[in-house]
């Protein structure tokens, strides 16, 4: 990982993928005592980056993930992958989704270029947190009405890219991943949410009790 200039002012243009990789987990995940919690490395970090070459190491990062297993600890990547959803970060993924400089198509792209995390990551890996928040990151606009489908423009085509992209992860296998995408679509208020959610238990009817109840408070946006 290049250095940055200290204590902690970073310069991302021009890295290479490696090294924006370990720059986000290479890092050590000291013990705390109960009770106690130190600040991540990146509430103090300053990061300047091209926003068009940032998001093509996300989506390479998120379209093929594997890797990150045989290279960090899990609790490595629980850090790692709170700093890329994570709003505290001012290099995060969330603050792409809708940043205009970068062409709606690529924005899309990175969006969909989530499902594999849950696909080929997170369905071996559920880590602590990360995976079951992730949405958060990038569907609250939607809960608090920052952001409203009946404005039209991105705030309808992303929804729908996000909704598109959430029903894909439901559809896995892993309770883990199906509980993370029910959390997502609490969130995104989709007008879909509802009938794709009754299609799914349909087609679960052997899933555990908690995740019935789970899916029925999501489908009316109830869960928190």
């Amino acid at each position: 990982m290049p250095p940055g200039l200290p204590p902690y002012n970073y310069d991302l243009r021009g890295w290479a993928f490696d090294d924006f990789v370990d720059f986000i987990f290479n890092r050590p995940v000291p013990p705390h005592p109960p009770g106690a919690r130190a600040n991540p490395w990146y509430y103090d970090c300053s990061v300047n980056f091209d926003e068009s070459e940032l998001i093509g190491h996300y989506i390479r990062l998120f379209s093929s993930p594997r890797f990150l297993a045989e290279r960090f600890s899990d609790e490595q990547l629980e850090a790692g992958f709170w700093a890329v959803h994570g709003s505290a970060f001012n290099a995060a993924a969330d603050h792409l989704t809708f940043e205009q400089c970068v062409p709606f198509p690529e924005r899309e792209r990175f969006v969909r270029s989530m499902y594999h995390l849950y696909a080929d990551l997170f369905s071996d890996h559920p880590l602590d947190t990360a995976p079951y928040m992730w949405w958060d990151s990038f569907a609250y606009g939607w809960h608090t009405g920052a952001r409203a489908r009946e404005r039209g423009g991105e705030d309808l085509k992303m929804q729908d890219v996000m909704c598109e992209t959430l029903q894909r992860i439901l559809a896995l296998p892993q309770e883990h991943c199906q509980m993370a995408a029910l959390h997502g679509l609490n969130h995104l208020h989709h007008p879909d949410t509802g009938s794709l959610i009754n299609v799914f238990l349909e087609r679960n009817p052997h899933a555990s009790n908690d995740l019935k109840e789970y899916a029925v408070q999501a489908a009316k946006f109830q869960h928190m």
